[in-house]
């Protein structure tokens, strides 16, 4: 089973343009990086900036990706098929989680080779960047019901990406809403170089987070069937 549902991806990916973007824009940010942060002295600055993107956007691709693949399995009543079938429907979000973290996997250790992780707290990024992908795949299969509401749900999950960047400019009354955003951590611990026990806090509550999708999923498409 686990092979048909990889082959049915590879053939969705070979059909769908919108899918090489998403795949090619983490390569192309990490180029961009290499190519201009790093080679320019004014860019510099910005340079802490520029790796925290990096490591939150790149997860984020990851989890539209397999969240976008995951509505049109929808409409394509592919989840009903897996609810029946000897892998079941919990089996089938076992294997969307593991793809999306061998992938975070794969994306985050690329990453710190080319320098993009800062090598002092770089387990602790790593960890909490390889959760975001399942966790945005999960909220995009809970709440949206096709792709145009999974767009939709894209550009809002991703303004709390650069809202942390706000704390750069001034003290605002938004700081304190900051630290529910699942990213602002690596935040922390990227651009401000502030590492506490937080951190734990932060990757107990992702875990947790995508358990609870899981399982929120699973009940909703059962209720469906």
């Amino acid at each position: 089973m686990l092979k048909e549902v990889l082959k049915n991806d590879i053939k969705y990916m070979k059909r769908d343009p919108m899918i090489w973007m998403l795949v090619g824009a983490p390569i192309l940010l990490v180029i961009i990086y290499q190519l201009i942060v790093l080679r320019f002295e004014f860019m510099m600055p910005y340079k802490s900036v520029a790796q925290y993107l990096l490591v939150v956007m790149i997860p984020f691709f990851i989890g539209v990706v397999l969240g976008f693949r995951m509505l049109d399995e929808k409409d394509e009543h592919m989840l009903s098929f897996y609810a029946v079938s000897p892998l079941g429907l919990n089996g089938y979000i076992k294997i969307r989680i593991g793809v999306a973290l061998v992938l975070g996997v794969i994306s985050i250790g690329g990453m710190s080779l080319f320098g993009v992780i800062p090598k002092t707290y770089l387990f602790f990024i790593s960890v909490q960047a390889i959760l975001l992908g399942p966790l945005v795949f999960l909220i995009i299969g809970v709440v949206g019901l096709n792709k145009i509401q999974g767009l939709t749900l894209v550009k809002i999950m991703g303004m709390p990406i650069v809202m942390p960047l706000l704390k750069l400019i001034k003290e605002n009354p938004l700081d304190p809403v900051f630290v529910v955003i699942p990213s602002y951590n690596i935040f922390q611990l990227i651009v401000m170089e502030d590492f506490d026990l937080m951190v734990i806090v932060y990757i107990g509550a992702l875990c947790i987070g995508i358990y609870l999708l899981a399982v929120s999923f699973s009940r909703r498409c059962m209720s469906e069937i």
